[in-house]
């Protein structure tokens, strides 16, 4: 039986995508070559297109090729490597291909809009360069990861860039036929296997004549079979499908032109533009709105700048199910940690080098480096020259068309300051929460010193648009009773919600009532939030964070996403029969159709304990103990506006101050609140 070429394209069957036309392309080219070169040649070879790697940093691929070979023999040049590890010099071999896995990154530009640096080919997007090597070498790394994750094999992957627009000549003079994984507008599966030699030397036993190439091992290869390759590339779409009506909402608001008519919209680009509002009022939302117009309406590049890794998570499996683009193109969207992008930003002015993240003393470093890179700025150490030619030169690190922030009111002056400068107020947009904040108790403030209607546009939202009417009301209840001057209106049309308080160990009982509550409501497991003290996260002989209760949480039947596990940190959910599960300080900007803050007295407990105020303004005739108290209390409200339905409560000592206010709470509004002991 001869090899049979299955082609499989992974993204909409009505599009005729370049990906989808590429695999084509080279399926006739490979099928002309097996029946006139390799006739003796038996096995299968998958020609994947636009494949989404849902979980990974880097999701999109554009090519995939795996191959299952018998009986394929052929001669190259090449280097070999023996048991031992022996490399020989470049001789003539005969190769045997058993098996591979090649992942090839299509660009089609031409040959004006590529330059070479060394090994780094670089393509131009507008005026901006991107590292296409570099692009290419983490979309290997996020296959490796993605299959290793779902597959349980880790084959050696080789990458590949492919020009479709160079011919051999023009390929010639920019690389002086010299690039081990970059091809020209044609090329044949000879051409593919003789450079996949030049990344993967091949083994040669010393008791056979031939080499052999064999990436994926034999002893995974049964995991390695076609039905399972293409169930697991098939994940993302059976994922988006089943992924609950919060996600479906959510989807729904980035897919409408629902900005169009927003006066706000028509002012970004030509000053400062401010979102503000309470939590629950709609804000990150709002943002993913704004930047996917912006993408999709005008080719912008934007990136998301948010404070924790939790919401980072969140946001970009959102957009991903929207199908927004977060690579280099001249239109995406990317989101990222603020600490993260400013890390990226101070190496490429030069102001570190190296990382500073496993640095004890991280933020005392950073803030210094902070600090360092807008004193260069101020005293024209760094010019506007040098800023514009970084942003040509560095497109991934520098050349967004908008900065969007989350949660802005966090921010410090020295931040803020660095990007009106390198980007120019009008290129930024805030949304800025209301008395919300972590790091310090001094809330930005994104207008100070600048003229309202000319540098910056405010718009307030007031109506809370993600809780029920009776959770709101609740929340409004608790800020109260704790002394806070904080309310937000409850949406009228928005009816019911529910608050469930308990003093009991969170229960099978209690879980299967929620759970079928949430499902019989069109969500996933995915959709219930449970958020957890630092007391109950716990570290293992590496040092590694796992939440404690996680094996007696799967004895009882609730399998969770551990988002608080350090291994897990950089990734978002991709089961949505698991709930997931984060600390209190990763919760901001997260939402649920059902959550549970587990030992919400501990949380309270430990805030008090731990509180460090670094405020530069305070209350008139205020004790540091009042505000240390008002401060932990008006924190405490950000877990509390996480539900959209209902909120469970539990308490780990009934007798706290905690739960003594809140059972009082639970009598005056006994027709919203059941209370459980």
């Amino acid at each position: 039986m001869p090899v049979k070429i299955s082609l499989k394209n992974f993204g909409d069957e009505t599009i005729q995508t370049p990906e989808k036309q590429a695999a084509g392309q080279i399926a006739e080219c490979f099928k002309l070559e097996f029946e006139t070169d390799f006739k003796a040649a038996q096995g299968e070879l998958l020609i994947l297109s636009n494949l989404t790697l849902i979980g990974q940093e880097v999701k999109d691929i554009d090519l995939l090729i795996i191959g299952f070979l018998e009986n394929f023999k052929l001669k190259i040049e090449t280097k070999t490597k023996d048991s031992n590890g022996v490399i020989t010099e470049v001789s003539n071999n005969l190769v045997e291909v058993k098996t591979f896995c090649y992942v090839i990154e299509i660009k089609d530009h031409t040959a004006e809009r590529i330059k070479t640096d060394g090994p780094i080919l670089s393509v131009k997007y507008k005026d901006h360069w991107h590292d296409a090597t570099s692009q290419s070498e983490k979309q290997k790394y996020s296959l490796k990861n993605y299959l290793t994750d779902n597959l349980g094999v880790s084959p050696y992957i080789c990458n590949f860039l492919w020009l479709r627009n160079i011919s051999d000549e023009e390929y010639i003079s920019l690389f002086d036929n010299t690039s081990t994984n970059i091809f020209a507008n044609q090329f044949s599966f000879r051409n593919l296997i003789e450079k996949s030699t030049l990344q993967q030397i091949p083994y040669k036993p010393t008791s056979i004549d031939n080499c052999v190439i064999n990436n994926i091992s034999n002893q995974n290869k049964d995991s390695f079979d076609k039905s399972k390759v293409l169930a697991v590339f098939d994940l993302f779409e059976q994922t988006k499908q089943a992924c609950g009506s919060i996600t479906r909402q959510k989807l729904e608001l980035l897919t409408k032109n629902v900005l169009e008519n927003q006066i706000y919209i028509q002012n970004i680009g030509t000053k400062l533009t401010v979102l503000s509002g309470r939590a629950g009022t709609g804000k990150t939302v709002r943002l993913l709105q704004v930047a996917t117009e912006l993408t999709k309406l005008n080719e912008n590049r934007c990136l998301i700048l948010t404070y924790n890794h939790a919401l980072v998570s969140d946001i970009r499996r959102v957009l991903a199910f929207a199908g927004i683009p977060d690579g280099f193109s001249t239109h995406s969207v990317q989101i990222s940690t603020l600490h993260s992008y400013f890390i990226k930003l101070l190496t490429s002015f030069g102001v570190i080098q190296g990382g500073i993240e496993s640095n004890n003393n991280f933020f005392e470093v950073y803030n210094q480096k902070i600090k360092e890179m807008l004193e260069y700025l101020n005293q024209g150490v760094i010019e506007q020259k040098d800023i514009n030619d970084l942003m040509k030169k560095e497109n991934d690190a520098v050349a967004w068309d908008y900065i969007l922030i989350d949660e802005a009111q966090d921010w410090s002056e020295n931040e803020k300051q660095i990007l009106f400068k390198i980007y120019g107020i009008e290129h930024v947009i805030v949304a800025d929460g209301v008395d919300q904040f972590i790091r310090n108790g001094n809330k930005q403030n994104w207008m100070k010193g600048l003229k309202v209607n000319v540098d910056y546009y405010h718009k307030s939202e007031t109506k809370g648009l993600r809780q029920k009417f009776n959770i709101v009301n609740f929340v409004n209840a608790y800020a109260s009773n704790s002394g806070l001057n904080w309310s937000v209106q409850p949406n009228s049309t928005f009816v019911g919600g529910k608050i469930i308080i308990t003093t009991l160990p969170y229960s099978t009982e209690i879980h299967r009532r929620l759970f079928d509550d949430c499902i019989s409501n069109g969500n996933a497991a995915y959709d219930m939030l449970f958020l957890t003290p630092p007391q109950l996260v716990k570290k293992n002989e590496d040092g590694k964070q796992y939440f404690s209760k996680i094996e007696v949480f799967k004895q009882n039947g609730i399998y969770l996403f551990d988002g608080t596990n350090t291994n897990l940190r950089e990734k978002y959910p991709i089961n949505i029969n698991e709930c997931r599960l984060f600390q209190y300080d990763s919760c901001r900007g997260l939402e649920g159709w059902t959550v549970v803050c587990l030992h919400f007295d501990e949380l309270i407990k430990y805030k008090l304990e731990t509180w460090v105020d670094s405020t530069e303004e305070q209350m008139a005739l205020e004790t540091p103990e009042a505000r240390k108290k008002r401060c932990v209390n008006l924190w405490s409200l950000m877990p509390l506006t996480r539900a959209i339905d209902t909120l469970v409560i539990t308490l780990k000592d009934k007798n706290s101050d905690t739960a003594t206010m809140l059972k009082k709470l639970a009598i005056k509004n006994e027709d919203i609140i059941e209370w459980l002991d």
